[in-house]
């Protein structure tokens, strides 16, 4: 079946994320200096699928999406930033 999807991409702080990754269905595309993506008229497989996103230095992102035949569907999706790992003592030493 086909349909659209779009929607923005947006940090912890609602803040645009150009750039970012959006896979769905075996399509993909990057997002806008808005963080705004747009699939138009695409093949999903019958009733449900999943968008994927990433983007360095951020932690990727997943959503299951229910959709309908010939319709436009909005999904949006925040990404958490990742940090720098940081280390810690433990009773066996050094992590």
């Amino acid at each position: 079946m086909t349909a659209s999807l779009y929607g923005i991409i947006t940090d912890e702080s609602g803040q645009a994320l150009e750039n970012a990754l959006v896979r769905v269905a075996g399509y993909q595309m990057q997002t806008d200096v808005h963080g705004f993506y747009h699939f138009e008229n695409i093949t999903i497989p019958q009733h449900a699928t999943t968008i994927h996103v990433s983007k360095d230095g951020y932690f990727n992102g997943s959503r299951a999406m229910m959709v309908k035949a010939g319709q436009k569907h909005t999904f949006s999706l925040t990404l958490m930033k990742r940090e720098n790992p940081q280390s810690f003592m433990s009773s066996n030493g050094e992590v």
